[in-house]
């Protein structure tokens, strides 16, 4: 069983992910689940297992590792089972990100390439009044797979 790891951040710091540092301001938090690394804000709770985190207004962010032996035909088939979304925030050689939801909510998904893996998130937050919310914008570009678990001082 996977289990998420926290660490609650009260000075800014950097984390290791495989491909990149991340910096985490103060009131975020790095996150681990099954090799997939991610920040959320501190006021974020992981669920019994670390599949998912949920923020005090209801926002939710679950994250999931894949074997994906091709990246090119898992991001195909995520476009094509999404079909029309409200926006491609990026679609490259590395991550896929798609936007999409009406009315009082906007989902994000969130796909990540790491070799033959990939860490994948379904985001749902509350719409910005313009643009992509900065908390969703900060969690989505986090994800990826990272070495191992929080740094230190875990909770």
């Amino acid at each position: 069983m996977a289990v998420a790891l926290g660490l609650a951040m009260t000075l800014a710091m950097s984390v290791q992910a495989t491909d990149r540092t991340m910096s985490l301001k103060p009131g975020w938090r790095w996150l681990v689940h099954d090799g997939c690394g991610f920040a959320v804000p501190e006021s974020w709770r992981p669920n019994a297992d670390g599949s998912q985190v949920i923020g005090p207004d209801g926002s939710r962010l679950s994250i999931r590792r894949f074997h994906v032996p091709s990246w090119a035909i898992h991001r195909s088939q995520l476009k094509a089972a999404f079909g029309a979304v409200r926006s491609v925030h990026e679609d490259s050689s590395r991550r896929l990100w798609l936007e999409f939801g009406t009315g009082t909510r906007t989902q994000y998904y969130i796909a990540v390439a790491e070799g033959t893996d990939a860490c994948d998130g379904l985001l749902d937050v509350r719409p910005a009044a313009t643009g992509v919310d900065p908390t969703a914008n900060v969690i989505a570009d986090s994800i990826g797979m990272t070495t191992g678990p929080a740094p230190t001082g875990v909770k």
